[in-house]
């Protein structure tokens, strides 16, 4: 696996959920939607689905 393989497969999956973790913390409605522990949740369904669809 080179570099730009790893980055495509690994990391665009984590970045994912990094983003539902990011925008739930920061957007005022958002967290006013999410129950505490659920934006958790949420960024591993984010990566779970991201990289299965990278992995097919």
């Amino acid at each position: 696996m080179n570099a730009v393989e790893f980055i495509d497969k690994i990391l665009t999956p984590l970045g994912g959920g990094l983003g539902v973790l990011l925008a739930c913390r920061f957007s005022s409605q958002l967290r006013a939607q999410v129950k505490p522990g659920l934006e958790y949740v949420m960024a591993a369904i984010v990566v779970l689905i991201l990289g299965a669809i990278k992995w097919l």
